[in-house]
């Protein structure tokens, strides 16, 4: 009978790939610094009178930001054109500052440049809450600044406490991986709670719209969901139905056998009406003995047939406690107007019917073709 809630999963995907789309979008912007940062050394060194000292020539750093901007594009345009799986997106962005990573060493040479600049593409896949993309982001990261201090030192003595440096880097990049772990493991932990709420507060809303001893729809839920089922109707031009059934003699089964028969009674009256619901109409205890049906997209005929189904398996019932007799219901259907019926009215017009179905036999239905 309730509805589906939208996937949080669903939306879970959607917000990792903004932020994917994000990260590549920022990765611009490191690309542009870097390369201002060049234009201001080269004006510098223009404007001094004795030569500043460059570890790499000036074209060697502006073909490796070249390199990074063409990474950046290519990047940008995989995450954006190709529908590859959300996992490989977040890969090519991680590994996108990875490769900026070493160019940045490559460009500055400086043991410094390496502990900063690898560390942070480990923090970021936190943003991802995957410990393993994480840990294989480290390791790579771990493998290219290596490689980057061997580009720069080789092995040359002369440049020990810059390869202590790097080691300390290293040192360093572990404890962000083991830093990054317990980030993610919070995460999830916080987003694990988070849909339990959820659970909780969808479970809590439904409760509220359930009739405590058959599980139908109670009156208050009747009374929020038929404007707004009429409503929908109206808009797309289809019809309405709605029906209001009562179990015949009903006080006498309860001042006969007790209030704990007549509950039996309903209860298996709704299991019937549960069975006979499913994906066809909406069911509703709105008091009492006494159920209403609303049919969006069918009409008075239509319903009729579903609540002779449901009136015919009522009346097998046998009850042991009532010396294995029985009891019967009748019913009212009205179909709604286009224009002019309310909710109110069209109950009204159902009730109607149903009154008539009792005053003339009881255990039939009576139907109504259009509230007017």
């Amino acid at each position: 009978m309730s509805r589906i809630p939208f996937s949080v999963r669903r939306e879970s995907e959607a917000s990792e790939d903004y932020w994917v789309k994000q990260l590549v979008a920022v990765s611009y912007w490191i690309v542009a610094i870097n390369f201002m940062a060049h234009i201001a050394l080269w004006f510098y060194a223009s404007s001094v009178s004795e030569s500043v000292h460059f570890d790499v020539s000036f074209v060697e750093r502006i073909q490796l930001t070249f390199w990074m901007l063409t990474a950046n594009f290519s990047v940008n345009w995989l995450v954006n054109s190709w529908r590859l799986p959300l996992l490989v997106k977040e890969y090519l962005a991680i590994i996108l500052l990875i490769f900026f990573c070493a160019c940045l060493c490559l460009q500055y040479r400086q043991a410094s440049v390496l502990l900063a600049s690898f560390i942070a593409p480990v923090l970021i896949s936190t943003l991802f809450s995957n410990f393993r993309l994480t840990r294989q982001i480290f390791l790579i990261a771990q493998v290219l600044m290596l490689v980057s201090a061997y580009m720069m030192y080789g092995t040359s003595r002369s440049t020990f406490d810059s390869w202590t440096q790097v080691l300390t880097a290293s040192g360093m990049l572990v404890g962000a991986c083991l830093l990054a772990r317990v980030q993610i493991l919070h995460s999830r932990s916080t987003y694990t709670n988070y849909q339990h709420i959820i659970q909780n507060n969808e479970q809590l809303e439904l409760e509220l719209k359930l009739d405590p001893l058959t599980r139908l729809y109670n009156r208050k839920a009747y009374q929020d969901m038929l404007p707004k089922i009429m409503e929908d109707c109206r808009a797309s031009y289809q019809l309405l139905s709605l029906a209001v059934l009562d179990i015949d003699e009903f006080k006498q089964v309860n001042d006969t056998y007790g209030h704990a028969v007549g509950d039996r009674v309903l209860l298996m009256i709704s299991y019937i009406i549960r069975q006979a619901a499913m994906d066809e109409f909406y069911a509703f205890r709105i008091g009492g003995e006494e159920f209403v049906f609303v049919f969006p997209e069918k009409s008075v005929d239509a319903a009729s047939v579903l609540c002779e189904e449901i009136l015919l398996n009522i009346e097998r019932l046998s009850f042991s406690e009532m010396n294995n007799n029985g009891v019967t219901g009748s019913c009212g259907i009205a179909g709604m107007s286009r224009h002019s019926s309310s909710p109110i009215e069209l109950f009204k017009v159902a009730d109607a019917a149903l009154y008539k179905a009792k005053n003339s036999g009881k255990n039939k239905i009576v139907i109504r073709r259009q509230a007017t």
